[in-house]
């Protein structure tokens, strides 16, 4: 290592001769950086491609016919594994060169491999590093059974001689801080990896599968990924975990979580090749000690190169990784790796368990008497829990203690208990993501009366006193340390809150007999409430690098505290059935549904999401995510917003009845909701569903002109019942439809985008609009009249479509000419949605026949309307009584009444316009700088993005939508896909969206749009 090792440096014509002469190939060469190695990319006249490799001098040939045997191993085993060897004209593997220098060198020739280098793919998304991991276990799985002569041989990036290189080239590294993190991960490896190495198995592997040696392809569909591998310079046969921790080591760098970065790639790994438990206990310091091999080897090779960049091009990012990983504890690291693997996270969990279980009777009650015997109250906390009804009571603390304290008062309880394993939202604040925010709470709460004496509950040392820095109390937490099993392990208790008192007088090291009094609760927060706590935990390891031990942890890392912090209740026995069921996994809940409910009945998202939750623009899961929500368009005025909620919940207590009764809330809602209408559109109907309200328009149509037929718009969509699915071009036309039946004839939609007549045709909309005069024709000619125009006042399911100007005025001259009504299907767009106007139809300067509303109309309340005219009406009054047994119904009036007074309280349909304006305006803004957005339209908060594949054939781009619409989802914002060719964003939030949300917006999906699959 004393000597500058030279690159072969043969001209770009002697190159090309030799492979004319040796291969009979000609073409063009490109020169890859390389610091050992010569290596070119050839690009032969007929458009094949293939990688020159010319090695270093000091090269051996067995060594090249080695690599040769495993690259060939490989492809027998898969194809696109690694690259294929080319044989000579003289049929050789392997040919003999000279330089000008007379040097022997050898030069091969492979097939090149397609696709990008993993360093470049972007982003490195969860899925990939998982497959990666698979790819991973395929090369080793498939090495397995492969040996060769020359298999073993030593060389400097050997991870076995990992600590003589780092103490070699620690020299060459000036600065002290970057010496000590070496020194530090050498002294982990020397103590506890490196006695352990002799023992672990062995294999033939790459040893070198760094970023730019990893292949990748996308496939054409999402998140679906293949690999291969190149440059087998640094093949040998070594211990097999080897391979995974190189690997793992690049894979990481430039990650902001490094480690669980490295999950992913183990979970893959593991699922195609079982990595054993000896192997995933000295993991983490592989992976370390790979990256200071690579740091200390970079700061050598610059010191005789300094200008060569290819040597430090992953330096930087190393180092950064580094200081990150020594951060991070090693136990909890293989935690973390175990858990990947499908095993127990902490080996002795299950081992503590059962012996808690078997000394039960010999505990002794932390309260000096079994909390069963006591008057206690289980608390329910979580974020679905119907205890806590109000999110601004359930996203303070403070509020929730006090919650406790009124409930035990009024009960007249002795003891509150909140419960272990359960996502609480006031650890956190509703914003745009909280995904690695901490929720999941690791103890049990005990609430009780102030200076409660709190006992001993296994003999113990005391291990820790913690103040409280982040109460204004002068509250401590202590740690007792305890033994159990065979093995005299070791396991801790944890008490929370005890008052400043208690440790007066405490050292570590002090002995605790069972039943010993601990000390006693402190005084919670709230100085006015005679109330305080003990927060009991268990504990089966204190990482060594954490200042305390968490009470509360992010969801992405549940399962490995549970492990960690088994149930307390193994120590404080309260009895089972005292705690509220336990919630659905997600899994058991999807296969519930596919039991129980209809399999048409679709889910959202390629990993389904349990909400438990809402509020206003936001969205909850079960472990406290948040999600902001620019889809749903039925929670008009937010999701559970208080007063339509308080509205629900005082009339619901008082009377809910049919409307055959009288009552006042139907006429004041009736009243209210036609003030909203121009004349003459002054007569209500009410349903619950604007399914019903489009059934009920539809029969109106009919009675008053005495006529059958339909015309509808293509793609249009207006409900789920057998005749509204008829009329819905959306549903009949589509998968499992029946095409439309002969009364029912289809126009063209008005798509200025891609249908006939475009934008830039200032006359687009009486085009349109005259080809339903074609459509009359047909039904004249048939003998037949028209009943009804139908359509959606903007398009929703057909794509987020905004009618070209002047169509629907056009439109329904013809069919009113023509003794036909004209229907606005406002279920989707009315109610201030569209901003500059109350109703989409006002947008049009027309005025219906008829109207039907329905989602927002009730704030996701089942409520709907059909708003006419009287002379309609009467047409309808002919004998047949029309009666809906829940329409109109007094609490769904009060709903009705409560989203009205809103709207206008609150200013919303303002807030839609001005929102709305400024989020389409940002869009538009992106639109300019990705091709892949062909059409950013819409009114208000009702906005649609078409994805298109090329600008000027309009292809479409479904799979772009779904990958966009994944990936938003990851990032903690919902939207959704619309449109006939599923190309289309569809963006239709809650009206109370603010400006703060469509920056979010905008700036998550323009990271998602400058992404590969985005972009390819």
């Amino acid at each position: 290592m004393s000597h500058k090792l030279k690159r072969p440096n043969f001209s770009e014509q002697i190159i090309l001769d030799l492979v004319k002469n040796e291969y009979g190939l000609s073409g063009k060469l490109k020169e890859f950086p390389s610091y050992r190695d010569q290596n070119l990319l050839l690009i032969a006249d007929n458009g094949e491609k293939f990688i020159v490799k010319i090695a270093n001098k000091i090269e051996k040939k067995e060594n090249l016919e080695f690599q040769n045997a495993v690259m060939n191993h490989l492809t027998n085993k898969n194809r696109d594994f690694s690259p294929q060897v080319i044989k000579s004209k003289d049929n050789h593997h392997v040919v003999t060169i000279k330089s000008d220098e007379e040097d022997i060198h050898y030069l091969r020739l492979v097939t090149f491999l397609p696709g990008k280098v993993l360093a470049q793919i972007n982003p490195h998304h969860n899925t990939l590093l998982r497959k990666f991991g698979q790819f991973l276990g395929h090369l080793g799985k498939n090495l397995s059974d492969f040996d060769h002569p020359v298999a073993y041989h030593d060389f400097q990036w050997d991870l076995m001689n990992v600590h003589t290189v780092i103490e070699k080239n620690k020299e060459f590294i000036e600065n002290q801080e970057k010496i000590d993190v070496l020194q530090f991960f050498l002294g982990e490896f020397l103590d506890r990896t490196l006695p352990k190495l002799d023992s672990l198995r062995t294999s033939v592997i790459h040893s070198d599968t760094n970023n730019y040696n990893v292949i990748v392809n996308y496939e054409e569909t999402p998140f679906d990924y293949s690999f291969g591998i190149i440059d087998f310079g640094d093949v040998q046969k070594n211990c097999t975990i080897f391979e995974l921790a190189i690997a793992i080591a690049y894979a990481i760098l430039d990650k902001g979580d490094p480690i669980a970065a490295a999950v992913k790639v183990v979970e893959g790994y593991h699922s195609v090749y079982s990595l054993q438990e000896s192997e995933i206990e000295i993991l983490f310091n592989l992976i370390c000690m790979r990256l200071c091999q690579s740091v200390s080897m970079a700061a050598y090779q610059q010191s005789l190169d300094p200008k060569n960049k290819y040597i430090s091009i992953t330096e930087k990012d190393a180092w950064k990784c580094l200081f990150i990983l020594k951060d991070i504890d090693s136990s909890f690291a293989h935690y973390l790796f175990r858990n990947a693997c499908n095993f127990e996270p902490h080996p002795a969990s299950r081992e503590l368990a059962s012996f808690l279980k078997d000394i039960q009777e010999q505990i002794h009650p932390i309260l000096n008497e079994e909390l069963s015997e006591k008057n206690y109250l289980v608390f329910d906390l979580s974020v679905g829990s119907l205890e806590l009804s109000s999110f601004e009571e359930m996203t303070n603390k403070k509020e929730v203690i006090a919650y406790i304290y009124r409930c035990l008062k009024q009960s007249k309880k002795e003891v509150g208990i909140c419960r272990h394993n359960e996502a609480r939202l006031y650890y956190t604040k509703p914003q745009t993501n909280t995904f690695n925010t901490p929720t999941i709470h690791l103890g049990i709460d005990l609430f009780l009366k102030p200076k409660t004496s709190i006992y001993v509950p296994i003999e113990g040392i005391l291990v820790n006193i913690i103040q409280d820095k982040h109460s204004s109390k002068q509250n401590y937490t202590l740690i007792l340390e305890h033994r159990f099993g065979s093995s005299n392990r070791r396991f801790y208790t944890l008490y929370k809150n005890l008052d400043e008192k208690t440790v007066e007088n405490y050292e570590s090291g002090k002995q605790f007999l069972k039943g010993e009094l601990l000390g006693f609760t402190g005084d919670v927060e709230n100085t006015d409430i005679s109330l305080s706590y003990v927060h009991f935990q268990i504990i089966l390891d204190l990482p060594e690098k954490m200042d305390t031990v968490p009470s509360v942890i992010n969801a992405k890392q549940k399962d490995i505290w549970l492990s960690l912090c088994p149930n307390p209740n193994l120590i404080l026995k309260i009895p089972q059935d005292s705690f509220p069921c336990q919630e659905m996994e997600k899994e058991a809940i999807i296969i519930a549904r596919q039991k129980t409910l209809g399999k048409s009945l679709s889910i959202l998202y390629k990993e389904p999401l349990k909400i438990v939750r809402g509020f206003m623009q936001y969205l909850f899961d079960e472990n406290g995510h948040t999600y902001l929500d620019s889809v749903n368009n039925v929670q008009h005025v937010g999701h559970c917003h208080p007063e339509v909620t308080e509205a629900l919940h005082k009339q619901a207590l008082v009377l809910n009845t049919n409307s055959r009764y009288l009552h006042d809330n139907i006429v004041k809602y009736a009243e209210e909701l036609c003030k909203m209408f121009p004349a003459p559109l002054k007569v209500c109907f009410f349903v619950n569903s604007g399914s019903e309200a489009n059934e009920l328009a539809l029969r109106l149509a009919r009675v008053h002109t005495n006529q059958h037929d339909l015309i509808v718009l293509n793609n249009a969509y207006h409900g789920i019942t057998g005749e509204l699915v008829n009329i819905s071009p959306y549903k009949h036309a589509g998968p499992g439809g029946k095409g439309a039946p002969p009364y029912v004839h289809v126009a063209e939609m008005p798509d200025v985008y891609r249908g006939s007549y475009k934008d830039d045709d200032k006359d687009a909309g009486k085009k349109y609009a005259a080809q339903i005069k074609d459509v009359l024709s047909d039904i004249k000619e048939k003998g037949k009249g028209i009943a009804a125009f139908i359509s959606e006042s903007l398009l929703g399911c057909g794509g987020q479509v905004i009618y070209p100007d002047g169509y629907l005025k056009e439109v329904y001259a013809i069919i009113r000419k023509n003794g036909g009504v004209c229907i606005a299907d406002e279920v989707q767009v009315g109610f201030g949605r569209v901003g500059s106007y109350f109703w989409a139809f006002e947008l049009q300067d027309v005025v219906p026949d008829i109207v039907t509303l329905g989602k927002p109309i009730g704030n996701g309340h089942p409520l709907a309307a059909v708003i006419t005219t009287h002379e309609i009406a009467k047409s309808f009054n002919n004998g047949m009584e029309f009666f809906s047994t829940t329409g109109g119904n007094s609490v769904s009036c009060a709903v009705g009444l409560s989203v009205l007074e809103i709207i206008k309280k609150e200013k919303l349909q303002q807030n839609a316009l001005t929102v709305g304006s400024y989020l389409k305006e940002g869009l538009t803004k992106l639109k300019q700088k990705y091709p892949l957005m062909g059409d950013v339209r819409g009114v208000g908060l009702f906005i649609g993005i078409e994805l298109v594949l090329d600008q000027e054939t309009l292809s479409p781009a479904p799979f772009k939508a779904s990958y966009i619409v994944e990936r938003m989802k990851e990032e903690g914002i919902l939207i959704s896909i619309e449109g006939p060719l599923h190309n289309v964003l569809k963006i239709k939030p809650p009206i109370v969206f603010n400006k703060e949300n469509a920056d979010y917006l905008i700036e998550n999906l323009e990271k998602i749009l400058s992404e590969d699959f985005s972009q390819r």
